[in-house]
């Protein structure tokens, strides 16, 4: 069959192969060769692998293997095929801008060396006409005349760089001979430049990649039309999968290390997050000079004049009674404050990273880096493991740190009393930053920072920041005398260094006069509005109107932030920019990057948004956004866009997106230990009871939920009447089919004598469950109805009869306080 059509396309190219054909195959790779050599890799590194894979076994079986075996590693694997969901009505131009963008991500996530997988079959691409593609575009990826879209992408995504990651396959021209005839023209090309560029491409993958070029064959098994278009259907494909699975594995082992674990250990996640944020924060510091000095001399302990000290308070809650008396030898703290935007955090990332590099020994935690960073007790937890590691030995160490059970903030408060004593005793020297503690999640509570001491031992020194915008924290940290800095407005000159180096980036510049319209307004002594004015300008086309365009911005950091969610929103045709901002919103610090893409998708028949829509969504917004930590969450690029995004676009608390966000993580989510951390509260806050019920009676990621959280879950579930004010008191029962655990279907249940409200296990101490007037009808002296199936269960001086069943009990967390008093009966209304 294919035997006849190639015999007869051979004879046509023999007749119409002409010298021009070959002259320009030859001119493009003459023009890839001038590319290679001038090529200059970029220099970002992150654990994150991505690839421009397509066929359906890749997605059934390759991407879920690799992506759980980089999950044993700490690696987060993100497949990108952007042309799969292209929508019809898009340009070429917007396909190919869009598709080689995101091949730029893949060069900034692996140094320069994309993990890649390009499949060559006997087509080599549709070729754009020359109206097709911009001249900015083709200045902007090197484009090469006269090419296909799948040529660029090979050239762009691997060849320039001679990725060692870079794999492709070719495929045997015999499983041609088996295509039905109607259906070879999709496996064919027939144009005579094609099949020439075609030859020269693989002949050129050979020569720069030996090793990396891999011969497949598989088997055609007809023609198959289930959505709705014929298709080919191949099989034999499980050596094709091997090979695949085999070169990755070991390209990823070769880049990041074989450092399997069974379980993700989120200590060392968190160190990894900590010391990407500061990699990433502390590249361009200026105006800041006097007060970099002044920190870099404290945290050496060298001496500091001229810095205000805040007296002593009526202390309240960093309690001196607690942490026991200073010695004269103790250091006081140092506070950092200053406004949002000043540059706060990435002042103090320049002094750790500084520090680091010169081999000092250095604590620090960058509140809102990660997700997990907000967390009080992951900071404490933290900062008593490194002062543990000071003075126990490794393995005393071990023991105490890792062994620990209970990790509260108030018994890592008397871990870290205990150890001041003798961090004074042995002198130890550590120093100590810590950003942000305004961001804490308590930070409106009345232990805010009960957890830090008045002072630390003299050789540990410690600065901490906060926003000047909330008191109460500063009214915390100031409770004992500490030395106070400010970090304030820079001057004109840091004004102008900051727009020079920004837009040099991006190989642009202002003239003089446009300069000083920027440096002579009022917010340009803030860093954040000089940023955002500065991405304004950017993306702004006519540079005849530039001038108009600075007058016109507006004069402070809220009415610009404002000016741009608009202009964002009302630009955006998809509605995907809004749906995005207002899901980080609402979503508990950030959302995973796959995840998001998941959401903005079709939630109930589990498909993700197209890919193209995604990354273009992504590009609109990157400006204001930021990927924070190994695991590539979505937040916020600052604090105060998240607040002007809240004010503009969140409506009736913010419930639609709350909604959309509990049931993509009780119905969707893949990832159990997301579920677990998230679909809970986000069931609460858009008031789906009855979701969350079904999400602890039938999801396994409940299993992972701690005790006292499923408790304080509950309580918003149960009814809030109280039991004990009725003249007589019916007690909870429950029958004894299901107090032996054959009969509950309706429960996900760990253990026989457990809580009636929460299912944990009950220990020593308990109390009896009750119902109220309205959940007792039909309970009496002499019967009553099993919590779980209602059969009707005989009682006997107010207690189950003998064999019949048990009465219900509550544990400690369920019990606590006036709950006791509650009725034990849940409502979903």
């Amino acid at each position: 069959m294919y035997m006849k059509y190639r015999e007869r396309l051979e004879k046509e190219n023999k007749e119409s192969l002409d010298v021009s054909v070959l002259t320009t195959v030859k001119s493009c790779w003459n023009e890839v060769d001038k590319q290679c050599q001038a090529y200059k890799p970029c220099t970002s590194t992150k654990t994150q692998g991505k690839s421009g894979w397509k066929i359906e076994i890749l997605v059934k079986k390759i991407f879920p293997e690799l992506r759980e075996w980089c999950k044993l590693r700490h690696i987060h694997l993100i497949e990108c095929d952007l042309r799969w969901g292209v929508p019809k009505e898009a340009t070429t131009q917007l396909v190919i801008d869009t598709c080689l963008e995101e091949l730029n991500r893949c060069h900034e996530d692996t140094n320069g060396q994309p993990f890649f997988l390009g499949l060559i079959g006997k087509r080599y691409g549709w070729i754009p006409g020359g109206t097709d593609i911009s001249d900015e575009l083709k200045e902007k990826f090197q484009w090469v005349d006269n090419t296909s879209i799948t040529f660029m992408e090979i050239l762009h995504g691997a060849f320039r760089c001679k990725s060692p990651n870079a794999a492709f396959f070719f495929r045997s021209d015999e499983v041609i001979d088996s295509i039905p005839e109607k259906a070879l023209k999709r496996f064919i090309d027939e144009e005579t430049l094609n099949k020439q560029h075609l030859i020269a491409l693989k002949r050129q993958l050979n020569i720069r990649f030996p090793n990396q070029v891999y011969d497949y064959n598989c088997k055609v098994d007809g023609i198959q039309d289930t959505a709705g278009r014929e298709r080919v259907k191949f099989s034999d494909l499980d050596k094709f999968s091997e090979q695949v699975l085999d070169f990755f594995k070991t390209a990823i082992t070769n880049m990041y290390g074989d450092n399997k674990t069974s379980e993700y250990d989120e200590e060392e996640i968190e160190e990894e997050n900590q010391k990407f944020y500061i990699e990433n924060k502390s590249e361009l510091v200026v105006g800041q000079d006097n007060l970099l000095k002044t920190l870099t001399s404290y945290l050496k302990g060298e001496p500091i004049s001229d810095i205000p000290v805040s007296e002593d308070s009526k202390s309240f809650v960093r309690d001196p009674k607690f942490w026991g008396e200073t010695v004269s030898d103790d250091n006081m703290i140092m506070c950092i404050k200053g406004h949002p935007g000043y540059g706060k955090s990435t002042l103090l990332a320049k002094v750790v990273n500084d520090f680091l590099k010169d081999g000092y020994e250095i604590f620090y935690h960058f509140v809102g880096c990660s997700a997990s960073s907000k967390n009080t007790e992951t900071l404490c937890k933290r900062l008593v493991r490194v002062l543990e590691k000071k003075v126990l030995k490794k393995d005393e160490n071990t023991n105490q740190a890792k062994d620990s059970k209970e990790d509260s903030v108030n018994s890592l408060m008397e871990r870290l009393k205990g150890l001041l004593p003798v961090l004074r005793e042995q002198q130890a020297k550590l120093c100590i930053v810590i950003d942000a503690v305004n961001e804490l999640p308590d930070c409106n509570n009345y232990n805010h920072l009960s957890w830090l001491p008045p002072r630390f031992p003299g050789n540990i020194k410690c600065i901490i920041s906060s926003a000047d915008t909330h008191p109460p924290t500063i009214a915390r940290l100031t409770e004992h005398s500490c030395y106070v800095c400010e970090v304030g407005p820079i001057n004109k000159e840091a004004a102008e260094v900051i727009v020079a180096k920004t837009l040099k980036k991006y190989n642009k510049q202002l003239d003089k006069d446009q300069l000083f319209l920027i440096v002579s307004r009022p917010c340009a002594t803030n860093p954040l509005w000089l940023t955002m004015l500065l991405e304004e300008l950017r993306m702004f086309g006519d540079f005849r109107t530039l001038d108009s365009k600075i007058e016109k911005v507006s004069d402070s950091v809220d009415s610009l932030l404002t000016d741009i969610v608009n202009r964002i929103i009302a630009e955006d045709e998809t509605g995907l920019v809004k749906k995005t901002l207002c899901l980080l919103v609402c979503a508990i610090e950030s959302i995973q990057v796959h995840d998001l893409s998941n959401m903005l998708g079709d939630i109930s028949n589990k498909e993700p948004v197209a890919p193209l829509y995604w990354s273009q969504t992504r590009r609109i917004l990157s400006p204001y956004i930021k990927e924070i930590g190994v695991q590539s969450n979505i937040s916020f690029y600052h604090m105060e866009i998240r607040r002007i995004v809240s004010q503009l676009l969140i409506i009736n608390n913010g419930k639609e997106w709350y909604r959309l966000l509990a049931l993509y993580y009780t119905k969707w989510c893949p990832d159990e230990r997301s579920r677990s951390l998230f679909a809970p509260t986000y069931c609460l806050n858009a008031n789906l009871k009855a979701e969350l019920l079904e999400f602890y009676d039938k999801d396994p990621a409940a299993e992972l939920i701690q005790d006292w959280s499923r408790s304080r879950n509950f309580q918003k579930l149960r009814c809030q009447s109280l039991a004990s004010v009725m003249p007589q008191i019916f007690p909870v029962v429950v029958c004894q089919s299901c107090s032996t655990k054959t009969c509950r279907q309706k429960f996900r249940i760990q253990y026989k004598n457990c809580c009636v409200v929460c299912k944990s296990r009950l220990t020593f101490m308990q109390a009896a469950a009750n119902l109220c007037n309205f959940h007792a009808f039909g309970h009496s002296d002499k019967i009553g109805k099993c919590l779980y199936c209602n059969y009707i269960v005989p009682k006997e001086n107010r207690n189950v009869k003998n064999m019949m069943g048990i009465l219900g009990k509550l544990c400690m967390n369920c019990s606590f306080g006036l709950e006791n008093k509650k009725c034990a009966m849940l409502s979903v209304k």
